[in-house]
């Protein structure tokens, strides 16, 4: 079984801040049970490779870790059967992973004028994506309030000690259907910049409206979560919404448990899309000897997947770490999370691969920051004369660690 290695910051510095990405039950390769459909799945519906053996390791750190844990983040990815993520987003059926095409029928009794104002979004939308990732047409996950949208319950196990001590909260991503939010902090083209670029091209406030009011659809997952029907709602609420109001969330100090907590939680909803300033003055700072210290507490990092959400996440902090001139080290959690595995040429492999060199050698946009890997993997049998020898790491006490930059 994988021991705990020492963690990766100096002895003195015996807090952190630990960031969990998108722990939920669609992404693991593990098997769950559908309530709503009565049904046990084998994996989650866009379950990420080796995300079984991520979900132990950390479980365990959390458990071994608590007395070291300053505060837990928890992001939960929160979508509708309309999110522009979705197969469903155009009529025609997609494989996983092929790009989709502005040119494709769209979904919903749009007017002419409809459709007009909507390709014009898509356009902007998808030619600013490019830069960050592609436009991807992903299986439907993470349905809100769904089974597979609940927290992994092993990694909730761990997670419970610490809500009694107050030490997490849980935070909703991706409730906006008209944007790709794979970062906790942001999505990738926020919607209220396409809005203003919108009107900055042309578009009246008719036009705007439209669009916010396609932000959300409510998901029925009884009715809709094995055989969805997807009809794009026009949302009138939602349409009257100025870009300050789209955040009514609170975020929670514990999972909920209930239909009805569930329902509650994400029913004030988070249609957010801009920077999440609110979240990264929580994620910097900590409380020392009653007095508030911004900037300088570590901030571990993990989760699924890498190569997405865990790696959109740390771009966005270390960025603004940078533009704020903080000191706050971010550390990847490099065996705590995975890279989603695709056979197609979006070389999602090569992408992973750039952000782990990054972030160990502190190159490109990136300042000083680290990996570790808390879990030494057992090694290879060794045959000698005969007999099996495995080597593992000792168990390293908590505030007894030295530093391990690498």
């Amino acid at each position: 079984m994988a021991e705990l290695d020492e963690l990766p910051f100096n002895p003195e510095i015996e807090n952190f801040n630990l960031l969990v990405i998108d722990p939920q039950n669609d992404f693991m390769k593990l098997p769950y049970r559908d309530n709503v459909n009565s049904k046990d799945r084998e994996e989650g519906k866009l379950a990420v490779a080796n995300s079984d053996r991520d979900v132990p390791r950390i479980s365990q750190f959390i458990k071994e870790h608590k007395e070291n844990i300053n505060h837990v983040f928890v992001s939960l990815d929160t979508h509708t059967l309309g999110h522009i993520g979705h197969s469903l987003f155009i009529r025609e059926d997609q494989k996983y992973g092929n790009m989709f095409d502005i040119k494709a029928n769209l979904n919903g009794d749009f007017k002419q004028k409809e459709q007009e104002v909507f390709k014009k979004y898509l356009s902007i939308y998808i030619s600013h994506l490019g830069s960050t990732h592609p436009a991807m047409s992903w299986p439907i996950h993470c349905l809100e309030g769904s089974d597979g949208w609940k927290v992994n319950p092993s990694i909730l196990e761990a997670l419970r000690v610490l809500e009694g001590e107050g030490k997490v909260t849980y935070h909703i991503k991706g409730q906006n259907q008209l944007a790709e939010m794979y970062s906790i902090m942001k999505a990738e083209v926020p919607v209220e910049d396409i809005l203003e670029e919108m009107v900055e091209t042309g578009s009246d406030e008719a036009d705007i409206q439209f669009i916010k009011s396609l932000m959300y659809s409510p998901y029925n997952p009884i009715l809709e979560e094995d055989e969805p029907k997807f009809k794009v709602v026009v949302n009138a609420d939602i349409a009257s919404l100025k870009p300050e109001q789209f955040n009514q969330y609170t975020p929670l100090k514990t999972f909920p448990s209930s239909p009805e907590e569930i329902q509650k939680m994400i029913g004030s909803k988070n249609l957010q899309t801009t920077f999440n300033k609110q979240l990264f003055k929580d994620l910097t700072r900590h409380t020392e000897n009653g007095q508030v210290v911004i900037g300088k507490i570590p901030i571990l990092v993990c989760g699924e997947a890498r190569s997405h959400c865990v790696r959109a996440s740390t771009r966005d902090i270390v960025e603004e770490i940078r533009r704020k001139g903080l000191q706050n080290k971010v550390v990847l959690i490099e065996n705590c999370a995975s890279k989603v595995v695709l056979s197609n040429p979006l070389q999602f492999e090569e992408i992973d691969k750039g952000f782990i060199n990054d972030m160990k050698q502190g190159t490109l946009s990136f300042p000083p920051y680290n990996t570790t890997t808390i879990m030494a993997e057992e090694a290879k049998d060794e045959k000698k004369g005969g007999k099996s020898s495995r080597r593992r790491h000792p168990k390293k006490k908590a505030g007894k660690r030295r530093s391990s930059r690498r």
